[in-house]
C-alpha cells in the first residue's frame, strides 16, 4: 500500500503496471489495498477503460471482490457508494465482462437492505 502511495504518479497512468495492481487487488486478502485503488481511480477517472478489454474485465473483479468483501465500508458512506456507481457506469457502457451483473448485485442489495 505504502508503495502505490508513494508511486501512484508513475503506476497508475501506465497500462500495465495498472493490469498488475489490479491482478493484485482482486486477490482475496488484500482488502485495504482494494480500497486504496478505489480511492485513486476516484481521483483519476481518466484511467477508467475505454474498451471492453483484459483491463476492464479485472477492473470489474476488483470492484467485485472489494464488493463482496467491504460492502459495509462502501454502504457506510453515501459518497463511497455514489463513487463505486459512478466508476461501474462507465465498465457497463463497454460492456465489461461482470460489470452489469455487479451493478445489478449492489442494486438488489440495497433494495432488500442485505449485506
Amino acid at each position: 500500500m505504502e508503495f502505490l502511495e508513494r508511486f501512484q504518479e508513475v503506476l497508475l497512468p501506465d497500462w500495465g503496471l495498472r493490469i498488475k495492481l489490479y491482478r493484485v487487488g482482486k486477490l482475496t486478502n488484500y482488502r485495504h489495498f482494494r480500497r486504496l485503488l478505489f480511492k485513486r481511480l476516484i481521483q483519476n477517472q481518466e484511467l477508467l477503460p475505454s474498451s471492453r478489454n483484459d483491463e476492464s474485465e479485472l477492473l470489474v473483479q476488483v470492484f467485485a471482490e472489494l464488493w463482496d468483501s467491504d460492502r459495509n465500508w462502501i454502504i457506510d458512506r453515501q459518497p463511497r457508494l455514489r463513487d463505486m456507481q459512478t466508476l461501474l457506469e462507465p465498465l457497463q457502457e463497454i460492456d465489461a465482462l461482470g460489470a452489469r451483473r455487479l451493478a445489478d448485485q449492489i442494486v438488489n442489495s440495497l433494495a432488500h437492505g442485505s449485506d
